[in-house]
């Protein structure tokens, strides 16, 4: 796919079970500094499925930082039956990855809505399973989420309270790239990814409106 295309794959993101923001292409541009190909499958002029091949100046294929799922994509099912859309999925996935080499390729972490690897199994690929927790508090009250914060965490809470600790919105990326550091230090580990790489990418997504930062200050607004 050309860059002229990209409009056309954002919307296709947009519609997507597997769609989410690590995949669109402003986001992708941003974390592999332009270094990447999206492949698509089209059908009567549209998208009916895709997979994003990052590179980011390794020439090979790999998760790019701070991007947890950059890979297949399929168009939403029509109302067909499991079987008939099983099908669909893979001709669809196989003609993907008739043009992707397997020597090229590290790593590509799957949406959690992409159900179907055999394709991937029959050509050879391995597979390993990894978990994120997706938490949805959209229905829950504050009773709900106080009933499922373990004791500890409470135990934390009252004492930050106690202490005067307030947490507010903040605009200071550089602070949170600071503390984010300070966890790897205690473990002996160098930080993934630069400053500069976090700044960028936060540009981005905060033209966008798409991003907020929450910072807790103590009574002398330190954070």
């Amino acid at each position: 796919m050309t860059i002229s295309g990209y409009d056309l794959w954002d919307k296709f993101v947009d519609d997507s079970p597997q769609g989410d923001v690590f995949c669109y292409s402003w986001w992708l541009k941003v974390v592999t500094k332009d270094d990447f190909k999206i492949l698509a499958v089209w059908e009567n002029s549209q998208i009916v499925a895709g997979i994003i091949l990052p590179f980011y100046g390794t020439g090979r294929i790999n998760e790019p930082y701070l991007t947890r799922t950059v890979g297949v994509l399929y168009k939403k099912a029509d109302n067909e039956s499991p079987r008939k859309r099983l099908s669909k999925e893979r001709k669809w996935l196989n003609a993907l990855l008739d043009r992707v080499d397997i020597n090229n390729v590290v790593q590509m972490c799957m949406h959690h809505n992409f159900k179907d690897w055999l394709a991937f199994r029959w050509r050879g690929y391995k597979q390993t399973t990894r978990y994120t927790y997706i938490l949805d508090y959209r229905q829950s009250t504050l009773k709900d989420m106080w009933a499922n914060i373990s004791r500890r965490q409470v135990r934390g809470i009252k004492t930050a309270l106690r202490n005067k600790l307030t947490v507010e919105e903040g605009d200071d990326i550089a602070s949170v790239y600071a503390f984010s550091c300070l966890s790897f230090d205690r473990q002996n580990l160098r930080f993934p990814y630069s400053l500069n790489d976090l700044q960028r990418l936060d540009n981005a997504v905060k033209k966008r409106g798409e991003r907020t930062i929450f910072q807790v200050v103590d009574a002398s607004r330190r954070i």
